[in-house]
């Protein structure tokens, strides 16, 4: 019954993680001086949304939706990127993003050793807890943040009788 819409959420998965990948790069350019670019910038992709989908739509059917939805996502928050970049010399990333990014590859790597489980719910919560305790363990251990690293040894304090 949902497999039909699986590759739907994949596809707009990917355009909303593009999406928080470059953060809150609307709000930077709204209350910045360059507000009018925004405006300009929403309306073009209201248009490129309606095209895309009706040119994608009877392709692809359902798919298409989610394709045209997400690649206008990514391509709306590449320009805005670009904007920032160049007329702010604002940019969100820096090697530790890099360092953050390798990370979650290894720590979504780490649940493909485990086997799959007949429980779904069961299977889900493992996997979940492996990531997060492979990721977590990483960022810790290579001080990627710093922020992290001290609310950690904080909470650590509080355990401490």
């Amino acid at each position: 019954l949902y497999e039909a819409g699986r590759w739907v959420v994949v596809i707009v998965g990917i355009g909303k993680l593009a999406d928080m990948l470059f953060g809150p790069s609307s709000e930077i350019i709204v209350y910045s001086k360059y507000y009018r670019f925004n405006i300009v910038l929403i309306i073009i992709l209201a248009v490129l949304i309606i095209t895309t989908n009706n040119y994608l739509i009877p392709v692809y059917g359902i798919e298409g939706a989610a394709l045209a939805t997400s690649l206008i996502l990514i391509i709306f928050n590449l320009i805005k990127f670009i904007f920032i970049w160049i007329k702010m010399k604002l940019q969100p990333f820096s090697f530790a993003f890099v360092k953050i990014l390798l990370i979650a590859v290894i720590a979504w790597s780490a649940q493909w050793f485990i086997p799959r489980m007949d429980i779904v719910l069961l299977d889900m919560i493992i996997r979940s807890a492996i990531i997060t305790l492979v990721f977590g363990t990483f960022v810790l251990w290579s001080n990627v943040s710093p922020d992290a690293s001290n609310l950690f040894k904080k909470a650590l304090g509080y355990l401490k009788v």
